[in-house]
């Protein structure tokens, strides 16, 4: 059942918008339809399925592992709050912030709580903006914590022994633990970092670049060879995985560069490898001629006919008659 929300263009000023912009930008443009998901106490179901099949039904190109990414981004920028009841998980956004442009709603719709959603926790509003920032900023080393933490989980060689006694905290040992670990080996991620002449790393290259010469200001990695090792890797599962050939994945990447629709939305390795099959199933259509235009149609000649007995001054001058 569709509801009235207010969406004002404030927000093309807000700071956590214009980074969530540079870092995610499909993300920032799904904000204004994310809003819609709320409710008038500013609450909302946070399963990405859910949101996925009621904000962005038409929308083929958003899935629902983007709107998932979406949900983290928000919820590390500050513009959502996640919580659980019963297993499950919802957002909402704060009152203060909420009811500021939602000035429809009325104050004693606001103080009668009828959401089909369970109430937040009980939180303590924060009206001091330099606080406000400063959590927000915690919340992003929060989310690039998580971020190293996974990245040391990545396989790597085991480091040499130290003669000195480690001082390390209990995070970092455990992390410790975790990378010189013996693991099973895993077809899915290779523990070899990904050489300059490789095939993965050299189409990671070619993509950054046809990417670039669309979107010169494109989020895409720097041309390092560290920066580039996530895009190889999305490349190397579809070459290992999937079983492209190098000259197929090349082929797709210029067949999007050279599409209207494609070029300004495979903008990553991941995404190319999503849209993968729908790229080179277009890619291999033929082409439909087109129709030929027929010649215009010439209408009819007209036919005049005057009557033998009625004949103007004029025409009987010229053609020797007598007028009636």
């Amino acid at each position: 059942m569709s509801h009235k929300v207010f969406i004002t263009s404030d927000m093309s000023l807000d700071e956590r918008l214009s980074d969530i912009a540079d870092s995610h930008p499909q993300a920032a443009l799904m904000w204004p339809w994310m809003i819609t998901a709320f409710d008038d106490w500013g609450r909302a179901d946070a399963s990405p399925k859910r949101l996925k099949a009621q904000v962005f039904p038409m929308m083929g190109f958003i899935h629902v592992e983007d709107v998932a990414e979406a949900l983290m981004v928000y919820a590390a920028a500050g513009l959502i709050i996640c919580y659980e009841v019963s297993g499950h998980s919802y957002m909402y956004i704060a009152p203060e912030k909420w009811y500021r442009y939602q000035t429809h709603i009325r104050g004693d719709k606001r103080d009668r709580d009828d959401s089909r959603y369970p109430a937040p926790p009980a939180r303590t509003p924060d009206p001091d903006p330099q606080s406000s920032a400063q959590t927000r900023a915690n919340a992003r080393s929060d989310a690039q914590t998580r971020e190293d933490a996974r990245l040391a989980r990545a396989p790597r060689p085991s480091p040499s022994p130290s003669p000195s006694p480690s001082t390390s905290s209990d995070v970092a040992v455990a992390l410790s633990s975790v990378v010189t670990a013996p693991k099973a080996p895993d077809d899915d991620e290779p523990a070899a970092r990904f050489a300059q002449d490789s095939d993965a790393v050299q189409l990671a290259t070619h993509l950054r670049s046809q990417i670039l010469a669309v979107l010169p200001g494109a989020n895409v990695p720097k041309l390092t060879l560290s920066a580039l090792q996530p895009w190889a890797k999305h490349i190397d599962k579809m070459l290992r995985l999937d079983g492209r050939s190098p000259e197929q994945v090349r082929a797709v990447i210029d067949f999007a560069r050279a599409s209207p629709f494609w070029q300004t939305n495979i903008l990553s390795a991941e995404k190319l490898r999503q849209k993968y099959d729908t790229l080179d199933a277009q890619r291999q259509r033929p082409m439909q001629p087109l129709p030929r235009a027929s010649p215009p149609r010439q209408p009819p000649p007209m036919e005049y006919r005057l009557d033998e007995d009625v004949w103007p001054e004029e025409f009987a001058a010229q053609n020797g008659r007598k007028s009636s």
